[in-house]
């Protein structure tokens, strides 16, 4: 799954993802509260919080063995910037209300067992 986001999502991130939504990486750059539901490896994140130092960006891992790797894989800088950690199909029962200013979710949904908990 990671190598499928990656030529897909990862590869049009700057070009494509961030700016369908106008005002975005104005948004990002001037600092905002970012998670992001199935990262998987965290690739995606680890790139948007390179680009966009001044936000924090935060991991919710599906399985607790991807959190691991991505915790070794990210940039030396992101641990100020970034938080990866596990949550369970509970989403819709854990998520706090308004923490975050962005959610996203990328190739995710459709491995849930229960999807509509994680919208």
């Amino acid at each position: 799954m990671a190598e499928d986001s990656g030529q897909s999502v990862l590869s049009s991130l700057e070009t494509h993802i961030v700016p369908l939504w106008p005002g975005l990486a104005d948004r990002l750059a001037a600092g905002m509260q970012m998670l992001d539901i199935g990262c998987g490896r965290g690739r995606i994140v680890n790139r948007l919080a390179e680009l966009y130092p001044r936000s924090r960006f935060t991991e919710w891992i599906l399985s607790s063995g991807a959190v691991l790797t991505a915790w070794r894989r990210r940039p030396k800088e992101t641990p100020k910037r970034g938080i990866y950690g596990y949550r369970s199909q509970q989403f819709d029962e854990k998520a706090e209300d308004e923490a975050f200013d962005l959610v996203t979710t990328f190739d995710a949904i459709h491995d849930q067992a229960k999807p509509l908990n994680v919208f």
